[in-house]
């Protein structure tokens, strides 16, 4: 019987491992995948049932999770259902690397820009920035907020449900704009409701898609943040929302 040479056993060998090690590090990425992007708004069951369409969040468990938890946000009919995080001022990028249990994953978890703390907060600030990841294989995370430049689709899906432990707010989707990632347009805070108004219409009359005529400026604006890929090789689209 012949025999099978020392070299080819090996070279046989290191395939069938490097073969292994690829599908644990397959799984592992799908694993992280998956739970950065599926995270359950009452994983415990003791949050109840959902009402209205807010889904019931078991506050003091993502309390106990991560104590940056500081909303929910969900919109009907998509796969945006997810906490929000306050970015930390020390590190306002951390939740791009980071999910909602503080773990380093791609997915990263939907943030609440670093200067709203000081703005307010959640709801509080003028305008409330949120970020999220357009995964660009899957509409995971953010990703769906870039359908809203069809606006036939948008129009079925204008409803917004943000809800902190205090406050259920139904928002409406009001534009979108599709901007260079590298264009400065983020702003939080403004000296009184003049500024904010004149803020608002420049943005506004700027944006890509409007849903409706411009409406009177709401000091309750939410701007959705998210990467998209229609026009330069970095972009960001933006989805404005206001209190229904």
């Amino acid at each position: 019987m012949k025999q099978i040479k020392p070299l080819r056993c090996m070279a046989i060998a290191a395939a069938v491992l490097s073969a292994c090690t690829l599908a644990i590090a397959l799984s592992a990425i799908s694993y992280l995948g998956y739970r950065g992007s599926h995270p359950s708004p009452n994983p415990s069951g003791k949050g109840g049932a959902s009402t209205g369409g807010f889904p019931q969040i078991d506050w003091a468990y993502w309390a106990q999770v991560n104590p940056d938890v500081i909303g929910w946000i969900t919109v009907p009919g998509t796969a945006v259902n997810h906490p929000i995080v306050q970015a930390p001022s020390q590190d306002p990028d951390f939740y791009l690397t980071h999910d909602v249990y503080g773990e380093a994953n791609f997915t990263g978890c939907p943030y609440l820009d670093a200067g709203c703390t000081e703005a307010g907060g959640l709801l509080r600030c003028p305008n409330s920035v949120i970020y999220g990841h357009n995964m660009g294989w899957s509409q995971e995370m953010f990703g769906d907020l870039a359908r809203y430049a069809d606006k036939s689709w948008g129009k079925e899906h204008r409803e917004v449900l943000l809800q902190t432990p205090d406050v259920h707010l139904r928002l409406e989707v009001q534009a979108l704009a599709i901007v260079p990632g590298w264009d400065a347009v983020r702003r939080v805070e403004f000296t009184d409701d003049g500024d904010f108004a004149c803020w608002w219409n420049a943005r506004f009359e700027e944006s890509d898609v409007w849903y409706e005529p411009n409406p009177l400026a709401s000091r309750n604006l939410v701007t959705l943040c998210t990467c998209s890929y229609s026009r330069w090789e970095n972009e960001r689209t933006l989805v404005y929302c206001m209190a229904a």
